[in-house]
């Protein structure tokens, strides 16, 4: 696990792919005083790990925002039960695919978000943004200005290669409505879901291009060719 600190009171937990895989994996948490507010919980060995790291520095998590209700993001839920939790007030169609009924009571959030809206965590100022596009469920946190957590809406590799997109939602042009919203927070330091920060403007714009480009592909010709669907990518 590596630890980068992307400005005051922002960490991010950059976990490595498994053996034989290239996707990594994105825990944040948001720090104030003693107490952490997570952005996605991980795996449990994952979420394992930050708690581990967060115990060291005298902090203990008091809330979580879940980007959308995949294991990957949402399963370390167990292992912090009780805690103050958002999510997209669709979750529940993912639920249902990826968990256990028995887990949805543990795992549905407190506070379920149909529309944009503020989230104040001590001097720290969050906007919580419906984007459905990966999910149906999928949810984006602007973090004072400064950051945007766009979750699995963007993937790269930990060394900053793009990934083509994952998309679970359907039609597919909700993928692409998504990264056009996207396009209004590039002056914002982007952190996927998966994969390294990316920190300069130029390098935002061509992945937007790029995804925008090959997603509209998609949409517009069901079942055309990888090749045809980067045509226009650069």
């Amino acid at each position: 696990m590596k630890v980068i600190e992307l400005g005051e009171g922002l960490l991010v937990f950059m976990f490595d792919p498994p053996p034989g895989e290239f996707e990594g994996l994105n825990l944040l948490a948001l720090v104030d005083g003693n107490g952490a507010l997570l952005l996605d919980a991980g795996y449990k060995e994952n979420m394992k790990e930050v708690l581990v790291h967060l115990e060291g520095l005298g902090i203990r998590p008091v809330g979580a925002v879940i980007s959308h209700f995949h294991p990957d993001h949402a399963d370390g839920l167990a292992l912090v039960p009780g805690l103050e939790t958002w999510g997209h007030a669709a979750y529940q169609e993912t639920l249902d695919r990826c968990f256990r009924p028995e887990r949805h009571a543990s795992l549905a959030p407190r506070h379920a978000i149909s529309a944009p809206g503020a989230l104040a965590f001590g001097a720290h100022r969050l906007e919580l943004i419906p984007m459905p596009g990966h999910t149906r469920d999928s949810l984006c946190v602007t973090i004072d200005g400064r950051v945007m957590y766009a979750a699995d809406l963007l993937l790269f590799t930990n060394d900053g290669s793009p990934v083509l997109p994952s998309i679970h939602a359907r039609p597919v042009s909700l993928h692409a409505d998504a990264l056009r919203k996207l396009r209004s927070y590039l002056d914002m330091t982007f952190v996927p879901g998966h994969g390294a920060p990316v920190l300069d403007r130029p390098t935002r714009e061509r992945d937007l291009a790029n995804r925008l480009s090959y997603v509209e592909a998609l949409s517009a010709r069901p079942g055309i060719g990888l090749d045809e669907a980067q045509a226009s990518c650069s």
